[in-house]
């Protein structure tokens, strides 16, 4: 009860002066505003991460050519060079200037680096992935699809599932099958509402049964690996994509490979790197860890949080200055009124304690308001900066809490000033 009406007296002293009042919580406004809204770009960055390694699945390793061998594709398939059969029997490479050390050119990856990593201890399960661009008629024209060239367990890598039908085996590869499963899209632009199990596609004016018709995904929030939208995807086996071309071993766009539960994602990127990197040169290839990267981007998030978060404090500081300046102007002009409240029998503490309320409430209401200004500037940046926030309940008390604490550690001085003063002086003061 005698806090409330400490409150209601520290209340009805503000009220007097309010544009006074206003100005004086105005850092603290702006500090927790920041604070908040910091605070929620960080959550969201997390989520949002969180998510996306949720999607690609986690425990997942890919093993893809590197962006300067894939601009040097010159075959038109989608992989760097290609083995081709020459005159004498043997096998030789063509497609691609560069050298593997000081011996012969650089070679793409294929399906012998499948084969050395896929039966290491702590995998689970191996795939390919070799693409092309194709045309296929559809409802209202030709569209463009994307051949994927791969193996038996590629759905459950991709964590991809299947609508109907099947996907094709170990059988289907090794026999060169010429059977195809297509993503939703493909589905719905070419055969519209009409069956698709068991009808002919033709691809390079080869035709291919269709078995299977994969459910939708959506990888439009994946930005830590780069990742297509599968939902316009042909999947066949990697040894039928190439028969007619005389290659040997087939040439590979990426190797995707999913570990056994609790093995270490990182630990296992660097042996995948050193087995593939026997075969092949420096810089030709580079293994992409999704857990790896997103440990970086926290790191780099925690450090933007810190950075902004020291911004947020000092803005609070400066706040908490402001509210101490202005106390010590009111203990000032309020010197009578401090004498007349020591005479009617009014103790030190009384005085003290009435000043720090007053500027505890000042406080108190600065960090409700910066509340509602940093759930705006969290909506704003999402908005117009398209960057994911996420206000949480915990980060909500703690500006506030902050924001109080500011309030009775800059208030004290002033409060206790005010209460020191002598009765006899302050009943003078004019």
């Amino acid at each position: 009860m005698k806090a409330l009406n400490l409150l209601r007296e520290a209340w009805a002293e503000i009220t007097l002066q309010p544009f006074r009042s206003f100005l004086t919580a105005l850092g603290i406004v702006f500090g927790v505003g920041a604070v908040i809204a910091i605070l929620a770009i960080s959550e969201g960055a997390k989520r949002e991460a969180v998510s996306q390694l949720e999607v690609l699945g986690a425990g997942t390793i890919r093993v893809r050519e590197s962006e300067a061998q894939s601009n040097s594709t010159s075959n038109g398939i989608g992989t760097s060079g290609i083995y081709v059969q020459q005159s004498r029997g043997w096998w030789g490479f063509s497609g691609l200037s560069g050298s593997m050390g000081s011996g012969g050119p650089a070679r793409p990856l294929d399906m012998k680096d499948l084969e050395a990593v896929k039966d290491l201890q702590g995998i689970d399960a191996a795939a390919s992935e070799r693409t092309k661009e194709v045309s296929l008629p559809g409802s209202f024209g030709d569209i463009s699809v994307t051949v994927v060239g791969t193996t038996p367990d590629y759905l459950k890598i991709q964590g991809l599932k299947l609508q109907e039908g099947r996907f094709f085996d170990s059988l289907d590869l090794e026999s060169r099958n010429k059977v195809a499963v297509i993503g939703p899209k493909t589905r719905g632009l070419v055969f519209g509402t009409g069956d698709a199990i068991g009808n002919i596609v033709r691809i390079d004016n080869v035709p291919y049964t269709i078995i299977g018709v994969v459910s939708p995904k959506d990888w439009s929030g994946v930005t830590l690996v780069q990742i297509r939208d599968t939902g316009k995807d042909v999947y066949i086996p990697v040894t039928t994509m190439a028969i007619g071309t005389s290659e040997y071993p087939v040439g590979l766009n990426e190797i995707i490979l999913r570990l056994k539960s609790g093995e270490n994602p990182v630990q296992w990127g660097a042996i995948v790197e050193k087995i593939v990197s026997i075969a092949h040169p420096a810089g030709a290839f580079e293994v992409i860890v999704p857990e790896e990267l997103l440990a970086q981007q926290q790191q780099l998030q925690k450090i933007f949080s810190v950075v902004m978060g020291l911004i947020a404090g000092i803005s609070l500081i400066v706040g908490g200055i402001g509210i101490m300046n202005i106390s010590l102007a009111t203990v000032i002009q309020r010197t009578r009124e401090i004498g007349i409240r020591r005479a009617l029998g009014a103790r030190k503490k009384d005085i003290q304690v009435q000043f720090l309320s007053e500027s505890f409430l000042i406080s108190v209401l600065g960090g409700a308001a910066g509340i509602f200004l940093g759930y705006a500037l969290s909506k704003a940046v999402s908005s117009y900066a398209g960057w994911s926030t996420a206000i949480s309940g915990v980060g909500v008390i703690v500006a506030f809490s902050v924001a109080a604490t500011v309030g009775v550690i800059f208030g004290w001085w002033p409060a206790k000033r005010a209460s020191e003063m002598p009765p006899v002086d302050a009943l003078r003061h004019e």
